[in-house]
């Protein structure tokens, strides 16, 4: 079985999923939630502190004195390629469209979706204006890295700490440049404004901890389990995230016996791929990810 890297990226977007999470509990809050009690997205689990929400759908697992409450439940789960930041949850929004990233009035407490490359300029003002976090498509690394205090090479190699050192955390869907969200990605998300959501900015690449945001799953689809099939055979769905053809999704038809060169001229393996328009072409592993 091949893959696409070796710490693989996974499905960025999963409908419903069987997943348990641990929601840490501030210092001086109290854990107001018991083992097997039944919680939604937006349950309290705490008090006398900062809300700590359950996130999730589910019941109460497990309360641990030093770790906080573990909710076993279901989840639509969108992965993020990059992402700071510490945690934090609120109803979907988006700005107006039209409206002046330097003039729009910003919703306090939301998850802000911001389809674009997202501007220091926003990241600040949406940090003044008490913004919970942030969903945007991609940012220049200079920008993030000056917002988040955090050396982004570090980071990517693990050796920045997991502290959440940025003001909200922030996850990026398509990571650094200046790049457009997925339209299934932006389609998911749009049809759930307003709906109570949860963010991680948490990213350790070499960990395959990824940057999330969790929402209630579909309704009537059976969750399936974490983690999900990335790999890259004859048959699966996939993205390409990098290359002439970066957005194309399309399906595998079939690996290579020669390699295609990147970059710097070295050889990768490569799949063919037929692209939904109907093109053949070859595209090395490392620049797709399975969707499907």
């Amino acid at each position: 079985m091949a893959r696409s890297l070796d710490f693989p990226s996974g499905r960025p977007l999963i409908t419903a999923a069987r997943l348990q999470r641990w929601r840490t509990i501030p210092p001086g809050a109290q854990v107001s939630v018991r083992p097997g009690q039944v919680v939604a997205p937006e349950t309290m689990l705490s008090a006398g502190g900062p809300p700590t929400l359950a996130g999730i759908m589910g019941r109460v697992a497990e309360v641990h004195p030093d770790r906080g409450v573990l909710v076993d439940g279901a989840a639509a789960v969108l992965s993020g390629v990059l992402g700071v930041g510490g945690t934090a949850s609120g109803p979907l929004w988006f700005m107006p469209r039209g409206e002046s990233v330097a003039m729009a009035v910003l919703q306090p407490g939301c998850i802000l979706v911001y389809p674009q490359r997202l501007p220091i300029t926003l990241m600040q003002r949406a940090a003044q204006a008490g913004v919970a976090g942030i969903v945007a498509s991609s940012a220049s690394a200079r920008e993030l890295e000056g917002f988040a205090r955090v050396d982004m090479t570090a980071l990517l190699d693990g050796q920045a700490p997991l502290a959440p050192n940025p003001p909200l955390p922030i996850l990026l869907t398509e990571g650094i440049g200046d790049r457009q969200m997925d339209a299934v990605v932006l389609r998911f998300l749009t049809e759930r404004t307003g709906q109570p959501a949860f963010l991680s900015g948490l990213c350790r690449p070499r960990r395959n901890l990824r940057p999330e945001l969790l929402l209630a799953p579909e309704p009537n689809v059976v969750p399936v389990s974490l983690p999900q099939d990335t790999g890259i055979r004859p048959g699966a769905l996939v993205r390409v995230i990098l290359g002439e053809h970066t957005g194309a999704q399309g399906q595998v038809i079939q690996p290579l016996a020669h390699a295609v060169a990147d970059s710097l001229g070295r050889p990768q393996p490569t799949v063919r791929l037929r692209l939904d328009g109907g093109a053949l072409v070859p595209v090395p592993l490392a620049w797709i990810e399975r969707v499907g």
